[in-house]
């Protein structure tokens, strides 16, 4: 899989799949939430939220950080937003909430690939409001990019930058960054509001008047979520990153942390 960084506002990239950083209420909040759900269409992806939030309560699935629920992508170029639930910071439980984050990217990647998607793009999850330091959240978006290996479709991710300083911090490690947007752009989009986006993509509008699609992307997200051998899948990606990125503890105490993230939404979201 390639993968690039790139400075731009996350609600203009021309891909198949872009993710929200979400919370566990699936409703909008800031920075390229926010942008996201004003570029998309504000009234009809909050309606979708609410519908996949309800059907995942009926489901036994408990939208803890690491899940991946899609929806269309309505006004964006993106054919499918795939909402990922992001960690808030908590002071105490530091390694945990960054094995969470490593989760976020693991389920993302592997949906996208399991859903047929050809391009994902990523803003740097948790590191605005989130709360995480900034460079091990860069550190462990990088990580998670460049050592996924898809098994069926997925060709090209992206990290997309927007301010400065993240910018930076990419160069600063050695990569190229492309650069779509300036500083202007930047302090001129407040809180990262973006206008609405017209999209001529045949496959997005086919799937916008079908809601029958739609609908089955919900079920078969769901049902990939709560199977055990899908859930290794991101277990073993996330351990990887964890690892790397933060190798000061034996793999085993990781794994079995990591365990403990996955398992609210193991077999139907009911602990033993």
């Amino acid at each position: 899989m390639d993968f690039k960084a790139e400075r731009n506002d996350i609600a203009r990239m021309q891909v198949d799949a872009v993710v929200l950083p979400a919370n566990w209420r699936l409703i909008v909040g800031t920075g390229a939430s926010l942008a996201l759900y004003e570029a998309a269409g504000r009234k009809e992806l909050e309606a979708e939220c609410a519908m996949r939030s309800e059907e995942a309560k009926k489901k036994g699935m408990r939208l803890v950080p690491g899940v991946s629920i899609p929806t269309l992508g309505y006004a964006l170029p993106a054919k499918v937003i795939l909402h990922t639930i992001v960690p808030k910071w908590r002071e105490r439980e530091e390694r945990k909430c960054y094995e969470e984050l490593c989760m976020a990217y693991a389920s993302a990647l592997v949906l996208a690939d399991e859903m047929g998607l050809e391009s994902i793009a990523f803003p740097v999850l948790a590191s605005g409001n989130n709360g995480f330091d900034a460079d091990l959240a860069l550190d462990i978006a990088v990580q998670s990019l460049e050592r996924y290996q898809p098994k069926n479709s997925l060709k090209q991710a992206y990290l997309v930058t927007f301010g400065s300083a993240i910018t930076q911090k990419m160069r600063d490690r050695g990569y190229e960054v492309e650069e779509v947007i300036d500083q202007v752009h930047v302090l001129d989009q407040s809180v990262h509001q973006a206008s609405v986006v017209k999209n001529d993509d045949q496959w997005s509008n086919r799937w916008k008047s079908d809601k029958e699609p739609a609908q089955a992307f919900m079920d078969d997200a769901i049902k990939w979520f709560m199977t055990p051998e899908n859930q290794k899948l991101v277990i073993d990606l996330a351990l990887g990153v964890a690892n790397a990125v933060l190798p000061d503890e034996g793999a085993f105490k990781v794994a079995r942390k990591i365990l403990g993230v996955v398992a609210p939404f193991v077999n139907g979201g009911r602990r033993k």
